[in-house]
This record gives structure tokens, sequence and C-alpha cells, in this order.
């Protein structure tokens, strides 16, 4: 449930009530009676290589579902067996800004070329874990997850300006949650380069991208 968290939509329908709660098809059959206006999309069909779904704008945003290389399911076993597949990503287009939430997902060279080449993505948020230590440097779809290389390999074949890693230091089943962004900061010293492309943000943390 680390992708539909029960608790947080708890926090967001008190504080929000009525809000508008974007997911991909077929997820609805998991959430609880919850008071969001739903909008569910339509995800691309990364088996027929597409690789952006369903365009809505929302309140003057134009959100997008793109593609993601994970699983729908939420009880473990059930997303491997059945087969769901309410899992994308979404690119977030407002006022001349574009944002590429990736969620979880794994590395795709076609797919991330293809969001290089059709938008222009200024700030996208990649997840760097969770991962056990050998997994590290894999860069194959078979792994559901990115790790910190395929991280900076998605920056590079996407073309975006700012990089901000997630989904790593909260992960309990790990020994070192904190690893995935050390490794990071270790590859940002041997690729200076790419460093100033990369912020990672403390919990909490806000900075202004202009």
């Amino acid at each position: 449930f680390d992708h539909l968290n029960l608790g947080t939509l708890s926090i967001l329908e008190e504080q929000f009530p009525g809000t508008k709660l974007i997911f991909p098809q077929t997820l609805e059959e998991f959430l609880p009676d919850v008071n969001f206006d739903l909008i569910p999309f339509k995800r691309p069909s990364i088996e027929k290589k597409v690789y952006a779904g369903e365009s809505k704008l929302i309140d003057g945003v134009k959100v997008t579902a793109v593609a993601a290389y994970h699983w729908g399911g939420r009880y473990g076993l059930d997303g491997l067996l059945w087969g769901y597949d309410a899992f994308c990503g979404y690119i977030i287009e407002y006022k001349g800004m574009t944002v590429y939430f990736a969620g979880d997902t794994a590395y795709d060279d076609k797919f991330y070329k293809f969001l290089g080449d059709s938008y222009n993505i200024d700030v996208e948020f990649i997840p760097i874990g969770p991962c056990k230590d050998e997994d590290f440097d894999k860069l194959d779809k078979k792994n559901r997850h990115v790790y910190p290389k395929g991280a900076l390999k998605i920056m590079e074949d996407s073309k975006a300006k700012l990089m901000i890693p997630i989904h790593y230091g909260t992960i309990a089943e790990l020994s070192d949650p904190e690893k995935p962004r050390i490794i990071l900061e270790d590859l940002l010293i041997e690729q200076p380069d790419l460093k100033d492309r990369v912020k990672i943000l403390k919990i909490g943390e806000q900075i202004i991208i202009e």
C-alpha cells in the first residue's frame, strides 16, 4: 500500500474534502468510500509500445497518463498473479511548467527517450528505492524499480532540467533506508556534470523552481 496509503488519503480527505483525486483506471476497486472527486485515467498500453495515454484538463492543469513499468496490485501477489494494470506515471503541465512524476517504475530506454523527445521537462520526481545492495546498478525492467544509477539514466534520456529523487529513507524493511541516497551522492561525485541537475530534498524541505 505504499502506492495507495489509506492513512494519507484520510488526512487529505479531512483537510481537503471534495478535492480532485486522479488515479489510473481500475484502482477504484481498492479505494475506500472517500469524499473526493474521483478522476480515473486510461493508462497507455505499454504492451503495444504506446507511451502516452489519456490527457485531461483539470482546473487549468493538463494531466497526461504516461507509461510505467511496475505492477498494479496492492497486496503483493495479487498484482503479479491477476495482472491488475492500475499503474502509470503522469506528465503535469501548467503555465509553461512541465513536471514528470514517475511513480514506481523500472527503466526502459525507448520510453524515456520518448519523454525526452516529446516533452520539455522542467522537473521530474524519480524513485531510487527500495533496493538491495546488489541491485543498485541494475537497469532492466524485471526489477520493477529504478535504483540510483537508473534514475540518472532516466534524467539523461528524458532531458529533464532538474531531477528530485523520491521513494527512499522511510522503507522499514531495509537495514539502511538512506543507502539509496548515499549511493546517488557517490554517483554524482563520479559524474559532476550531472550534479547541478539533481536536488536531494530533506523531508518537508521546499524549493522554488522558476
